[in-house]
């Protein structure tokens, strides 16, 4: 298990500096998360942009074009929550994610993660020792792997407003193997914060 949790951790510091010098608008949320909208849970990630684009989209009053943003995003993401009476859970999954900033500053994301699952059983779990007696496994739970799409609906107050913060609220549908041999489908509920550091204001000009 802990061979695991390091290799992954590992793998989100190197993604994480290798677009490291792409934007200077990188950003940590944290957000609420319902893992099948019940399990209470919460969700921090840190996002770092490696490709924007620039769409005109219409003129305004003054006959300025007004322009959506298109942002593409690897966003590192660690994930925990309580499945009451059974487990705890700990996600920790890169994703990718396409924003869209309209000049009204609402935004849209489509996200797609990949990542590991660990389950710790809440009730204590033994085993036999092999001379009649039984032991307590220690953290006992499972291993899983993790797919997930889900998107998000929010707004970006740097379009607008001379502030370095967004909201947003979404979901999405994820599936994760093995759990009892089988592949487990679920849904998942969020809603939360993102604060953009070093940040630059918008422009529609």
């Amino acid at each position: 298990m802990k061979t695991h949790i390091y290799i992954l951790f590992i793998f989100l510091l190197i993604q994480q500096n290798l677009f490291s010098q792409s934007f200077d608008e990188k950003g940590i949320g944290i957000q609420y998360y319902g893992e099948n909208l019940t399990r209470l849970g919460i969700k921090i990630n840190y996002e770092t942009p490696i490709f924007r684009k620039s769409i005109n989209t219409s003129a305004n009053s003054d006959n300025r074009f007004l322009k959506k943003q298109r942002i593409y995003i690897l966003n590192s993401t660690v994930t925990t929550y309580r499945h009451k009476g059974l487990h705890y859970g700990l996600i920790v999954m890169p994703e990718l994610i396409k924003r869209t900033i309209f000049p009204s500053g609402f935004k849209i994301e489509n996200i797609l993660g990949i990542g590991y699952h660990r389950s710790f059983l809440t009730d204590p779990t033994f085993i036999s020792d092999g001379n009649g007696g039984f032991k307590k496994v220690p953290l006992a739970g499972q291993n899983s792997a993790l797919i997930f799409t889900g998107f998000n609906l929010g707004y970006d107050m740097r379009m607008k407003e001379k502030s370095p913060y967004s909201f947003f609220i979404g979901g999405g549908l994820y599936f994760r193997y093995p759990h009892n041999s089988l592949v487990l489908p679920g849904i998942t509920f969020n809603m939360g914060f993102c604060r953009h550091f070093s940040f630059k204001k918008q422009s529609n000009e």
